[in-house]
């Protein structure tokens, strides 16, 4: 069996997990350390200026959002030769899609992707098949116009999970949270320059990635921003150069995005929260929770608020991760790695490394941990009045 870790470089991840001041990048070694202590100190960091310098956050960012978002995409032409979008027409990629196509950008690479598993998933073909559509009828002339080129939309293409003894390597070697990568599998695979899925890319290469929206929490009358380990991945193309991953709306080059995203959505909720009539602080605060669920009534509203836009009106509501059709798609992932020994190798590591070695304070019931989470960020007071 080739090493999948022998040969190319794992890529910078853009976060880790501090305990007590000591790095690590899982959560399950970051646990196993502070299951040490009574009463460490645990931070999911995000490893930018613009998350460690929380001044920045209590001003609202001018301009209009998607002129950061052009701004961005300039600035990414400018600095690379190899741009890779992962699209999947969802509102993050192709609110990215429009930024560097407003922008004027040339020569871009769209790769579509779909989840290993999912080949013979009818809700997941139609989505793919509608997402194929959309951008064929609303796109081509602009794509071709740009030179864009598209992997994986002539058929669906995706990364096979691989067999029970590679998932295990990969396992071994994980970057990020647990939980996601148990979920994700082809998330966490890296790989031997002789592997057959391998692309050839320039050296001065870079692959964009969207990513979740900002997560505001409402405390004591303040907004804060927030977000959570579950939400970020460390995932590895097989590529023959190392490449830079980019999270388009969370980084330094352009720190207005972040910022200007989170006042939007403060604005967004703020409105929801004011048709509810003599409700008091507490009650807010557990709304504005709900509010951002995938099976908010306001979902869409909300992601519009912020200047996100999906390709077509299935991808742009929540039909797929508010639907019957995603549970189904998770049994189907489930039956298809119980059968293929996945499952198993996933319930042996979480034995062997997690039992007896993390804290059951940090175990949920149904073999998870508990997802750590960033330090607050303080954004503003609300604008809303309460009950008392």
């Amino acid at each position: 069996m080739i090493n999948l870790f022998h040969d190319i470089p794992f890529t910078k991840p853009n976060f880790y997990f501090d305990i007590n001041g000591k790095k690590f990048l899982n959560n399950v070694d970051a646990l196993i350390e502070a299951s040490k202590f009574s009463n460490p100190r645990i931070e999911f960091v995000l490893d930018y200026d613009v998350y460690r310098n929380r001044n920045l956050w209590k001003t609202e960012p001018s301009l209009n959002i998607k002129d950061y978002f052009r701004s961005y995409a300039k600035i990414i032409s400018e600095k690379y030769e190899d741009i890779t979008i992962h699209y999947s027409g969802g509102t993050d990629s192709q609110t990215i899609l429009d930024a560097f196509i407003d922008a004027g950008v040339r020569n871009v690479k769209l790769w579509y992707r779909s989840s290993p598993g999912f080949e013979d998933f009818g809700p997941r073909i139609k989505v793919f098949e509608d997402t194929r559509k959309s951008l064929i009828e609303k796109y081509s002339e602009k794509l071709k116009q740009l030179n864009y080129t598209i992997v994986g939309m002539d058929s669906q293409f995706s990364f096979k999970a691989g067999d029970a003894a590679e998932w295990r390597l990969a396992l071994e070697n994980f970057i990020g949270d647990y939980d996601f990568v148990k979920n994700c599998n082809e998330s966490i695979k890296h790989y031997h320059s002789k592997h057959k899925t391998v692309s050839l890319i320039k050296k001065n290469s870079c692959m964009i990635w969207g990513l979740e929206k900002p997560y505001m929490v409402l405390k004591n009358g303040i907004w804060y921003w927030v977000t959570f380990s579950n939400r970020w991945f460390q995932y590895d193309m097989p590529s023959s150069n190392e490449y830079d991953t980019i999270f388009f709306f969370f980084n330094d080059d352009v720190p207005e995005i972040p910022i200007k995203l989170t006042w939007l959505k403060i604005d967004a909720l703020e409105k929801i929260l004011k048709t509810y009539i003599n409700i008091t602080n507490s009650e807010a605060e557990m709304l504005c929770k709900d509010f951002q669920s995938f099976s908010s009534s306001y979902y869409t509203f909300i992601n519009e608020s912020m200047g996100y836009k999906a390709l077509n009106l299935s991808l742009n509501g929540t039909y797929w991760r508010a639907s019957q059709d995603y549970t189904a798609g998770k049994n189907h992932l489930y039956a298809k790695r119980e059968k293929s020994g996945i499952n198993r190798e996933t319930k042996y590591f979480y034995e062997e490394n997690v039992l007896g070695k993390v804290n059951s304070a940090y175990l949920k019931g149904d073999d998870t941990l508990v997802s750590l989470s960033s330090t607050l960020i303080p954004i503003r007071k609300a604008n809303l009045e309460f009950k008392e």
